[in-house]
């Protein structure tokens, strides 16, 4: 638990907790812009379907970019810093250390995505969007956690191309790219619930139904994603000279 603290602690002051925020903020600010300078103001948006489209945005481009960004720091910040040698020191098991920066990713993700459906209310009713009730807004907060933890699994390849490169502009590259591979994907009305970061789309959204049998394999590929990237980052980290 000490040790966990003191992963919190590292980060407590990094001006990236305030930047990711803004950055996260940016698509339900860009759609509230458009509500004020849409003719037809907000006519024809409800509630669900502004989360909506604000989730799509998250899972396909902005969370992309934002999440793989915290990853490589949280896990590249002993390297920059060159404090890796005094906080392997402490009697930890490198096992565990890994899982506790994964566990700050974790809670600060969650953090961004409520504080994103937070925004998303705010804005709905400055514009009195229709649909905006309790249940709706409990609605919203489930889809966000259950956002965050579909895309848990996603995150352990960048956590092993950071350690691998020791550099967070590790995770801008690899996000970048694989936003890229998502548009291209994403043309494809079948093999995008096939490719793990467009996976999240298909399982956070409708299926339809002829897509309905390609579930089960998506949910395992996602799995898999998940399971080579932690047990690869884990042996790496077992091997690593500091």
């Amino acid at each position: 638990m000490k040790q966990l603290q003191l992963e919190f602690l590292k980060i407590k002051r990094s001006p990236l907790i305030l930047l990711s925020f803004l950055g996260i903020s940016i698509v339900p600010l860009l759609m509230g812009v458009i509500f004020s300078k849409n003719v037809n103001g907000v006519d024809g948006t409800t509630f669900a379907s502004f989360v909506e489209d604000v989730q799509m945005m998250n899972l396909m481009v902005m969370g992309i970019m934002m999440f793989g960004l915290i990853t490589s720091y949280v896990f590249s910040k002993e390297f920059e810093e060159n404090t890796l040698k005094s906080t392997l020191a402490i009697p930890v098991r490198r096992s565990r250390l890994l899982w506790d920066k994964f566990l700050v990713v974790f809670v600060w993700i969650m953090c961004l995505l409520v504080a994103n459906v937070i925004e998303v209310v705010v804005i709905s009713m400055i514009w009195g969007v229709e649909g905006l009730n309790l249940s709706s807004i409990a609605t919203a907060f489930g889809m966000a956690i259950r956002d965050g933890l579909i895309f848990m699994p996603l995150l352990t390849p960048i956590v092993l191309v950071t350690l691998l490169v020791r550099r967070y502009v590790a995770g801008i590259v690899f996000s970048i790219t694989v936003v890229v591979i998502n548009v291209v994907a994403l043309s494809s009305e079948v093999y995008y619930a096939y490719y793990p970061y467009t996976i999240p789309l298909v399982l956070a959204g409708p299926v339809p139904e002829e897509m309905s049998i390609s579930v089960p394999i998506s949910i395992m590929i996602l799995l898999a994603t998940g399971l080579v990237g932690a047990v690869g980052s884990v042996i790496y980290f077992q091997k690593i000279s500091v």
